[in-house]
């Protein structure tokens, strides 16, 4: 019997030592300013009542590509209090056309389908797809119509929501990504652990958090 209690104790601890995650390391929380500045309050007042989680990524980035998949696959395990968001980065201006084109996809109701062609197209097949034309004549082929395409993205919601979106991640003090926000509180990057599945751990960790906030 003492056997089997010092076993059991034994497995707490290193449940406990796997999954302790430490602010500062492999997260940081923000400081209360950020939630309280107007364009964040703005973004999560889209998902009053909920435990907002924002990734902020790139097509360009090679480890958003490699996430997408997984990031994907949790996002849609998670229950109805948890709301989940994608907002586009551009660190250049290269970046930009391809930043604006995934709200074209969300305008145009194919982003679940589109997403994963573009990645594919950087990422394996090599190409650049660096400007409006080059996007619309690459997404032509794949069933998207350029008129379409173009209509949407000089159009004023999608430049509207990329306005948004480069002081939100400002505001949220997102420097590299991929990089994940949750509730305007916590922030956590690929780049603070190890791995794509340690990332998940933590964003769950973080999720409880922020649910403890009033």
């Amino acid at each position: 019997m003492l056997k089997q209690w010092t076993f059991g104790i034994f497995c707490l601890m290193f449940m406990t030592q796997v999954f302790a995650f430490t602010e500062g390391k492999e997260y940081l929380k923000l400081p209360l300013a950020v939630k309280q500045q107007p364009v964040v309050q703005t973004f999560l007042d889209q998902d009053k009542g909920k435990v907002q989680v924002t990734q902020f990524f790139s097509y360009k980035c090679p480890g958003c590509y490699n996430l997408d998949a997984a990031f994907s696959s949790w996002a849609a395990k998670q229950p109805t209090d948890v709301a989940v968001r994608h907002v586009p980065v551009a660190f250049n201006p290269a970046w930009e056309p391809l930043a604006k084109t995934y709200y074209v996809l969300e305008e145009l109701n194919v982003t679940e389908r589109i997403s994963p062609i573009i990645f594919n197209a950087i990422h394996k097949e090599g190409k650049r797809l660096e400007s409006q034309q080059e996007i619309a004549n690459y997404l032509s082929t794949h069933g998207i119509s350029a008129n379409d395409f173009n209509a949407a993205y000089e159009g004023f919601n999608v430049n509207r929501r990329w306005a948004q979106a480069q002081t939100l991640r400002s505001a949220e003090q997102v420097n590299s990504i991929p990089a994940v926000v949750i509730n305007g509180e916590y922030l956590t990057t690929l780049s603070m652990v190890p791995d794509s599945a340690t990332l998940m751990k933590v964003m769950d960790h973080l999720i409880v958090e922020s649910k403890k906030s009033p």
